[in-house]
Parts: structure tokens; C-alpha cells; sequence
């Protein structure tokens, strides 16, 4: 199965959610390191039910709106998230674009990098400043007992420190660099 699948079985095991749910919450929860694009979830939730993977029920609405479906996750694709969630994980290639122009930083003068170098400093702690509080909201969320493993929201907790962690360390990076050319500015 694709990481599609795993994200939205990965929200479906918490909550039965719409499919504008999922779009929400993958933006909001899991777009920060998984990006999924709006086209691909009606197309794998339909191929999840198929697989028996999750059910959906329907919804009236009392408006001019239409019918809703709620998805919901069964045992099966409980235990095939589980199962998934078990298998070994090969490392993470990085790909970032500004790390392969600053490999050619020797082609420029220092006050040229030093610009972009801020930018994306500025633009690293800014995320980090929204990792920062979307954990304190879901550290109120989960209230005073964050260690309790079985609780979804402290797998939540994990992976927004470890986004956090990384754009901090980013901005480390920056500076250090930042550091560096600093002393070749007249």
C-alpha cells in the first residue's frame, strides 16, 4: 500500500472523520512531514473500503447540503496499520534545494549568501514557532498525563517534536553559516 493509505488509516484510527475531515487533518497534522495532495484521498478511501480496510455510513444532512459519508476504520485495517507500522523503514533521502545551492556558495560573494541565508533562517523558525504551539495546544489537549503511550495524542506529541527539533537545528545550521561568512564581510 502507498503512505496515502497509511495517513489516512493513521487518522481513521483515531476517529471516524468525512472525507473533508481527512483533507483537514492531513493539512493541519501530517502535511508538515507527508505532504498528500487533495486528489489523492477520495481515490484511496475507495480503494480502502474495497479492500475491507474501512466502512463508511451516511450522514443526512438537514441543509441544502448533501449527504455526508463518515469513514471508519475496521479491524482489519487496524491490524494492516499495525502490521505496517511494524515493518522496517529504509533512511529518509533529503532533498532540499537551498542545500545544493549552498554547495556552490564558494561561487558567490559572501553578501549574496548572506541574504538567502537569513531568508530561510527566518523561514525555519517560523516553523519551528508553529510546531512550538500547535504542541502546546496538544499538549492541553492530552492534559496533565502526556506520558501515557496509548493515548493518540502522544504519538502527535512525538512527531511534532521531531519536526520541531528539525527546523530549530535548521536554524543552528543557518546561523553557524551565517557565522562563518560574517568574518569575510568587510
Amino acid at each position: 500500500m502507498s503512505p496515502v493509505r497509511y495517513a489516512l488509516l493513521s487518522l481513521l484510527a483515531r476517529e471516524p472523520l468525512t472525507g473533508y475531515d481527512l483533507a483537514q487533518l492531513l493539512n493541519a497534522r501530517i502535511a508538515p512531514f507527508w505532504p498528500v495532495r487533495y486528489n489523492q484521498i477520495y481515490p484511496e478511501l475507495a480503494r480502502l473500503e474495497e479492500e475491507g480496510l474501512l466502512k463508511h455510513h451516511a450522514v443526512e444532512s438537514t441543509s441544502y447540503r448533501p449527504t455526508k459519508k463518515v469513514y471508519e476504520m475496521t479491524a482489519a485495517g487496524r491490524e494492516a496499520l499495525r502490521e505496517w507500522v511494524l515493518l522496517p523503514v529504509e533512511p529518509t533521502v533529503m532533498r532540499d534545494e537551498f542545500l545544493l545551492k549552498i554547495y556552490n556558495l564558494w561561487l558567490l560573494e559572501p553578501e549574496e549568501t548572506i541574504h538567502q541565508l537569513h531568508e530561510q533562517r527566518a523561514l525555519h523558525a517560523e516553523r519551528a514557532k508553529a510546531y512550538e504551539e500547535h504542541l502546546e495546544e496538544v499538549k492541553i489537549q492530552m492534559g496533565p498525563n502526556t506520558q501515557n503511550h496509548r493515548d493518540p495524542l502522544f504519538a502527535s506529541i512525538a512527531v511534532i517534536e521531531a519536526g520541531m527539533t528539525y527546523e530549530r537545528q535548521y536554524v543552528v545550521w543557518c546561523d553557524h553559516v551565517l557565522s562563518l561568512l560574517a568574518s569575510e564581510v568587510p
